[in-house]
């Protein structure tokens, strides 16, 4: 086998429901990227029956080929049929990486094609990277349960093939009008061939939750400590219009079904706002929502682990907390339903927030249910979550307000650190509030201050995307 003979990025375009499924779109932003470094073209395999009208949109998310099988025979996804067209369009034009998205049909076709060729498998990938010079695929995933991340190798056969796992990777912003090549491919295959058949479809009947496709995510672990108490965790998601999600050991427990878990071994989440409730921060959790647009993590351990990972960071009681965010964001909501005012809540924030990372958000403030968030300018230094004004105290106690040193509070009744952080005891009283604001404004005017990110010496980004312990604003 001549490496020399195999180039090009390939992604198996999946199709759900007359429409190219998302996770296809995403691995042609990572497919684009691992194509320019190789300097070679990025290609997609698009097989099904009346699907050709969906190359527009391979395009305009960066292929610049896309190969297509179009015929009733491919109406329905079977595995023979779908592995025989893609077998021989590898054989023909022979790519030397495919990509396929870690889903039910991307499993059982790439695990088939495989086989058959025969070529190595990585499953369930969260990191692609490629050797500029050799064409080599590194393809890392969380090992040993989670505690190390793999880089798995395919030295010896070609092309090598990887899934991923959606909401993993990020697809490019579409480029309307741009253009590729469309190659029309078809196989001698005829339905008398087959040796399955698909007699109907049956769609699922019962109402589950996609936490996977919400905005926004309340999620609760262990540290809730018991099904009553996770309760909570409902409450504060009915409040905000937001989907529940929870830890591994919750879903364990029997406290809540299988399709709310984040994790490895549950489901990777990119919503706008990810709250992490009572959850330690184990890596198998943090792989399932470390692409989230926000992460405020509420927990009672100062040294959680959760804390590496998080914006923002509430160091006290979830008891104590977290009904004092559902009374405030309650309140507001009523305020401005009062107003006749719609509240941003579930998909209905898409329009009004469309900030990706902390770190693309600079200098940016959005509005959800009346909280201002004003995100981490890329030296860390203006992170704020606060309820009651433009920089300024708010006058309840679910104030959430991180300003001068990012110290935690000792008090769960309290979720105010004005200034100087230092510990406050209980709930703050308007005057309370307005000195610990004097107290501020008196440090940071007989401080000298440098707008420069050199202000910040050293914001750091671990392995997993989450800011070191120190520069997180734990609240």
């Amino acid at each position: 086998m001549s490496f020399d003979d195999y180039r090009g990025i390939w992604v198996f375009i999946e199709v759900k429901d007359g429409r190219v499924a998302p996770v296809s779109l995403e691995l042609l932003g990572a497919g684009r990227q691992l194509a320019d470094k190789r300097k070679t073209e990025l290609a997609g395999v698009l097989i099904g029956d009346q699907v050709k009208p969906l190359a527009d949109t391979v395009f305009t998310y960066g292929a610049d080929v896309l190969y297509v099988y179009d015929a009733p025979i491919f109406k329905h996804y079977r595995t023979e049929t779908y592995m025989k067209a893609l077998l021989a369009c590898t054989e023909k034009y022979k790519p030397e990486i495919i990509l396929y998205g870690a889903t039910s049909t991307g499993k059982d076709l790439a695990s088939a094609v495989a086989t058959d060729l025969p070529t190595g498998l990585t499953a369930d990938t969260t990191i692609l990277d490629v050797e500029e010079d050799t064409g080599l695929l590194l393809a890392s995933r969380p090992a040993f349960g989670g505690n190390i991340m793999a880089t798995i190798l395919c030295k010896k056969y070609r092309p090598q093939m990887a899934t991923v796992r959606p909401k993993v990777m990020k697809a490019l912003s579409p480029v309307p009008g741009r253009v590729g090549r469309l190659i029309e491919e078809a196989i001698p295959l005829e339905e008398e061939d087959v040796r399955t058949k698909v007699l109907d479809i049956v769609r699922a009947t019962t109402a589950k939750v996609r936490i996977d496709e919400a905005d926004v995510i309340v999620a609760g672990g262990k540290g809730m400590g018991s099904p009553g108490g996770f309760q909570l965790i409902h409450q504060l998601a009915a409040v905000l219009g937001a989907a529940v999600g929870a830890s591994r050991d919750v879903v364990e427990a029997g406290w809540i079904e299988h399709h709310h878990q984040v994790g490895q071994t549950g489901l990777t989440v990119t919503p706008k706002v990810y709250f992490a409730i009572g959850i330690s921060g184990a890596i198998q959790h943090i792989v399932g929502m470390q692409n989230s647009g926000l992460i405020i993590a509420i927990n009672k351990d100062p040294s959680a682990a959760i804390f590496q990972s998080c914006h923002y960071g509430i160091v006290g009681d979830a008891f104590e907390i977290v009904p004092l965010l559902i009374g405030q964001f309650q309140a507001t909501l009523d305020a401005l339903a009062g107003e006749g005012t719609e509240p941003l809540t579930g998909s209905a924030a898409d329009s009004d927030w469309e900030t990706d990372t902390a770190e693309e958000a600079d200098d940016a403030a959005q509005t959800v249910n009346g909280v201002e968030v004003a995100m981490a300018d890329s030296d860390g230094s203006a992170n704020k979550l606060e309820s009651g004004g433009a920089g300024t105290p708010a006058e309840s106690a679910a104030s959430l307000e991180a300003a001068g040193a990012g110290a935690p509070v000792d008090s769960a009744a309290s979720l105010e650190a004005a200034g100087t952080g230092a510990s406050v005891s209980s709930a703050p009283s308007l005057e309370a509030a307005e000195s610990a604001a004097a107290a501020k404004a008196a440090a940071q005017s007989a401080e000298p201050t440098d707008p420069s990110p050199a202000a910040d010496s050293g914001t750091k980004t671990d392995a997993i995307g989450g800011k070191e312990d120190e520069h997180v604003r734990k609240i």
